[in-house]
């Protein structure tokens, strides 16, 4: 799916696209949990590995769908408010 604009969507589309990202956003807050967990546990028994940094690589994915989420939910009260 690519990104499209929330300015540009309709508001049928923007619902979508919030239930979307929420839940996106959601599963990949767990991911990156559980993936800090393991590097914590992993670090603290055998020391510095890879599987240290590992949760470093998705923390970005995270951090934009937090981002779409957050712009899409701006534009709907931006337009309940209006």
């Amino acid at each position: 799916m690519a990104y499209k604009d929330p300015k540009t969507m309709t508001d049928q589309e923007l619902q979508e696209a919030l239930k979307k990202n929420k839940a996106a956003y959601t599963a990949m807050s767990v991911i990156v949990s559980l993936l800090v967990g393991i590097a914590a546990y992993s670090t603290l028994n055998k020391g510095f590995s890879f599987f240290s940094v590992y949760p470093l690589m998705f923390a970005p994915i995270a951090i934009s769908r937090y981002k779409q989420y957050k712009e899409v939910l701006t534009e709907i009260n931006e337009r309940n408010n209006n």
